[in-house]
């Protein structure tokens, strides 16, 4: 689970997951205000 860093809402599912050489990342959009954001691990 991430949380928005514009509104603070949950966002419970990735809408993608990858992973680099170092990191993995996934990619989030928010339903209340619509920010898409990005995780890194």
């Amino acid at each position: 689970m991430a949380k928005c860093p514009n509104c603070g809402k949950e966002v419970s599912k990735p809408d993608k997951s990858f992973k680099n050489m170092v990191f993995h990342v996934e990619a989030y959009t928010c339903k209340k205000c619509g920010y898409c954001f990005k995780v890194m691990g």
